[in-house]
Formats: C-alpha cells, sequence, structure tokens
C-alpha cells in the first residue's frame, strides 16, 4: 500500500481529503522537477570538466614538447660547452662525441621522467571524469523516462501499483537520439508500440480496467460521505470497502460506464 494511501486510511472522515492529496501532488511534482534539474546541472558540469581536463592535458604535452625535440636549456648548453672546452683542452676531440651522445640520452630520459607522471595523472583525471559525467546522464536519462512514463499513467487516469510499473518500465524500449530527444516504446502483444500508440491501447485492456480510477461522487448518506474527494481503483470498489455492494454495486458502475 502505498504512504499516501495509509495517510488517507488514517484520517477522519470529516478532513478534507481532496485537498491533501492534491497538495501531495504538487509536492511530488516540484520534487521531480527540482531532482530532474540537479542532475542536468551536475551532468553539465561534469561535462565542463572533463573538457577543461582534456585541454589541460594538451597544453601539457605542448609546454614540453619543445624539451622532447631540442632537449636543450640554457643551463645544459652551458653545462655541454663547459665540458666541451675542457675536453678539448685536455684530450682533443678524442670521444667528444660519445661523451656528448651520452649526456643527451641521460637529459632526455631525466625529463621523460619527470613529465611522464604528469601526463598519466592527467590521463587518470580525464577517463574520471568521462565516467562520472557518463554515469550521471545515464541516471538523468532514467529519471527524465520515469518522470514521461508517471505522467502517462495520470494522462491514462490509472493508479498502478510500483511493482507493475517496475515491471512495465524494465520492459521498455527507450533511445536517445540528436539533440538528447528521448523515443520510449512500450511492451505490448509481444512487441513495442510508440507510448502514444499504446495509451491509446492499454486503458482498455484487461489490465488498465483493473487499473483505471474511479472517482466516487460525494453525495449524501455515509457512503458518499466516505468516498468524498477520492479516487479508488476498481478493486477497491469491488471490494465493498466503500459500501457499495449489490444493486448498489451494479448501479455505481453501470452509472460510471464501466459495465455494458
Amino acid at each position: 500500500m502505498a504512504f499516501l494511501d495509509l495517510v488517507m486510511e488514517s484520517l477522519r472522515d470529516d478532513v478534507d481529503k481532496g485537498t491533501i492529496q492534491t497538495e501531495f501532488a504538487t509536492f511530488e511534482a516540484e520534487a521531480g522537477t527540482k531532482n530532474l534539474k540537479g542532475l542536468i546541472d551536475k551532468n553539465n558540469e561534469l561535462l565542463t570538466e572533463a573538457k577543461k581536463a582534456k585541454q589541460d592535458h594538451r597544453l601539457l604535452q605542448e609546454k614540453y614538447q619543445i624539451f622532447e625535440e631540442q632537449d636543450l636549456t640554457p643551463e645544459s648548453v652551458l653545462t655541454m660547452r663547459n665540458e666541451l672546452e675542457a675536453l678539448q683542452s685536455s684530450t682533443g676531440s678524442e670521444n667528444i662525441d660519445e661523451r656528448l651522445k651520452a649526456q643527451y640520452e641521460q637529459g632526455k630520459k631525466a625529463k621523460e621522467d619527470e613529465i611522464r607522471p604528469l601526463l598519466e595523472r592527467k590521463d587518470t583525471e580525464l577517463n574520471t571524469s568521462l565516467e562520472t559525467a557518463k554515469d550521471y546522464r545515464s541516471r538523468y536519462q532514467d529519471f527524465r523516462a520515469r518522470s514521461v512514463l508517471q505522467k502517462s499513467m495520470d494522462t491514462m487516469n490509472l493508479d498502478v501499483d510500483e511493482f507493475w510499473f517496475e515491471g512495465m518500465f524494465n520492459r521498455c524500449n527507450i533511445e536517445f537520439g540528436e539533440e538528447d530527444k528521448m523515443s520510449i516504446g512500450v511492451f505490448h502483444d509481444g512487441g513495442h508500440l510508440p507510448l502514444e500508440d499504446w495509451m491509446k491501447i492499454f486503458p482498455d485492456t484487461e489490465q488498465g480496467k483493473k487499473y483505471r480510477r474511479a472517482p466516487l461522487n460525494s453525495g449524501g448518506g455515509a457512503n458518499g460521505s466516505e468516498a468524498s474527494h477520492y479516487s479508488a481503483t476498481m478493486e477497491d470498489i469491488q471490494s465493498g470497502k466503500f459500501g457499495l455492494e449489490g444493486e448498489a454495486l451494479d448501479k455505481f458502475l453501470t452509472d460510471k460506464g464501466y459495465t455494458d
């Protein structure tokens, strides 16, 4: 039993239950809108962070590219010149090329060892940001699809239980195309129908009739007072919960168009 149903059963008969239902529905709608906006904002924030991390990664590579291409710094040039002069004065040109090559390889390895951890950390940050953004986008799409399907239940004036809704939702074919356009295919008779077409068919099926809300008149007497401002399912009405039995029940269903 839903939370609102439990609250309604605990209230006195003279309480305006219709107002409570209306306020609760408004609260649920506002909470859903706020949650959806939060997911969208977080999704955009993470996409921005991922883009910045990728840009930082590129700038870092460009910054150190010259070292990889030239392998020179003012200090290394000065050191190499001093060593060259010392070698020339002591041993002439013998083994100079070998020594210069060794210094070049040593300096190159030192610079690579310095740059590599920075590049690896940026790669990790970028991948983490992309995965987080993907997760939030998936949650945003799930929430958006659920919101549309919940609204379709209200449009069809259906009061479905949570178990049935989850089963229906999990069998839907939900896709997002260009410009984040969403399409929902609802499983029906072994295939999938567009949501708009399914909404035209389902309310008249046996299962749709089962979940259809039946508004009760607030007429005189105990029955009218108890049912005032309340929307009940067909199961509620037929169970005798509101005192509608026998001929009274048959007349009510006929007046509401639920029987031939």
